[in-house]
């Protein structure tokens, strides 16, 4: 016999993420999340109060991360032992100091 008063569990993908919860998908701070957001890195959105990240702007992020081109706009060779820390997001170059964000 039917039940049809059970209810049926349906596998939505989530499409937006908290901050913290885009901090873990990362490996990264939530401060540096907000620092992303707040330079514009990353994209957000507003619910009311609430900032949510899309996924495919997290996507988005780490194919920019991942296609930095080994010259520079001027031919210049870039450091071939690792990503060209002058492009690289303030909040995650080598010695950065971590600041808050105080955007609301």
């Amino acid at each position: 016999m039917d039940n049809i008063t059970d209810p049926i569990e349906l596998r939505v993908p989530r499409l937006l993420l908290t901050p913290r919860q885009a901090a873990q998908a990362l490996g990264i701070s939530r401060s540096t999340i907000y620092e992303l957001l707040a330079s514009g890195e990353l994209e957000s959105v507003r619910i009311g109060t609430s900032r949510r990240i899309p996924v495919d702007a997290l996507d988005r992020y780490v194919g920019g991360l991942r296609g930095i081109r080994l010259l520079d706009a001027d031919h210049t060779h870039l450091r071939p032992d690792g990503p060209d820390t002058r492009t690289a997001p303030r909040a995650l170059r080598p010695g950065a100091q971590a600041t808050g964000w105080s955007g609301r």
